[in-house]
């Protein structure tokens, strides 16, 4: 049950973080990044994911992050909705972030996601 209610709530910070990918790529571009950001950002990308991200310990410690922005997210996104349906949309992202964190270890302890692979269901299938 735990896992359906953290699909729901990844869902949820997923669209969340578009809608405001969006509206930041209409006021933002690539050249609003400073040459020296742009250029230690590609050496980043070239380098992949750091290590550190795939040991266990390390990994809870950025789902946490991870979990905690989405919280914020949402909680920025409950502001801007109508008085009467705040508290109903606080009180969800905050049961959201409840369950994510109470999940947190699990999913740290899962093996991680290889890049550039589709989703299990996506792959499973297409076999």
């Amino acid at each position: 049950m735990r896992s359906i209610t953290f699909a729901r709530g990844a869902a949820l910070a997923c669209a969340l973080l578009a809608a405001n990918i969006a509206s930041a790529q209409e006021r933002l571009n690539d050249s609003d990044v400073p040459p020296a950001v742009a250029q230690k950002q590609k050496q980043e990308i070239r380098h992949g994911d750091p290590a550190r991200w795939y040991k266990p310990q390390s990994r809870l410690q950025n789902l946490h992050k991870e979990i905690g922005a989405a919280y914020d997210e949402a909680k920025r996104a409950c502001a801007q909705e109508s008085k009467s349906e705040r508290s109903s949309c606080l009180a969800d992202a905050r049961s959201t972030y409840r369950n994510d964190m109470a999940n947190a270890r699990n999913l740290a302890n899962a093996p991680p996601p290889q890049m550039g692979t589709s989703s299990s269901s996506e792959t499973k299938s297409g076999q």
